[in-house]
């Protein structure tokens, strides 16, 4: 696939969002990777996509608590760049060597060179898209990296649409409540309003 298709296929899946699993599927073969990996966090908690083949590796991850305590992903987003970092990039060689996380849960799996962006979100979310290449192939390069940047504008405003798309879904379902009669609202994690139908404001 090249880059002009996988942009149709990054804005198919801002669009329908049950689209990402397969478009992290492309965009992992496109970055000559295993597969891809999405994350957003906000204030309405944790949201991750994966391609197929790499479900359970995310699955596993997050529920052993590594989406928190992550060095790898700490020092991505304390690059603060508008672009791909691969591994090279945030460790010396020994540092990734004795990575607990990646020895632990990444090489086990036959898993643990990556290339990754953080897009920080208008609204307050944190979006990470991450692809990740077995151990045989050898790590991500530059060369790699640089590839990937003219995809990370088209991957923020696709991720920003779907999670407006996501909302908005919400919006609709609170609306119907409504009609039904039933008071309802969206809270986020903190508890706050983000959406009431009118049944609940009064």
């Amino acid at each position: 696939m090249d880059e002009e298709d996988l942009v149709d296929r990054i804005y198919e899946a801002g669009a329908l969002p049950e689209l990402w699993p397969s478009l992290l599927e492309q965009f992992g073969r496109y970055a000559n990777g295993a597969g891809g990996i999405m994350f957003a966090v906000g204030a309405n908690g944790l949201h991750w996509d994966a391609s197929a083949n790499l479900v359970e590796l995310c699955s596993s991850y997050v529920e052993k608590g590594y989406i928190g305590s992550d060095p790898r992903t700490a020092r991505l987003m304390a690059q603060d760049q508008l672009g791909f970092l691969v591994d090279h990039d945030v460790y010396t060689p020994q540092e990734w060597q004795d990575d607990k996380i990646r020895k632990e849960h990444f090489a086990p799996r036959g898993f643990g060179w990556g290339v990754a962006t953080d897009i920080r979100m208008p609204s307050g979310e944190m979006v990470v898209v991450h692809a990740e290449r077995r151990l045989e192939q050898g790590p991500f390069t530059r060369e790699d990296a640089v590839r990937l940047d003219n995809l990370r504008p088209h991957l923020a405003r696709a991720a920003m649409l779907s999670t407006r798309i996501a909302f908005e879904r919400l919006r609709g379902a609170v609306a119907v409540l409504d009609i039904i009669g039933v008071p309802a609202a969206i809270l986020d994690r903190q508890g706050r309003v983000m959406a009431a139908n009118e049944l609940l404001d009064q």
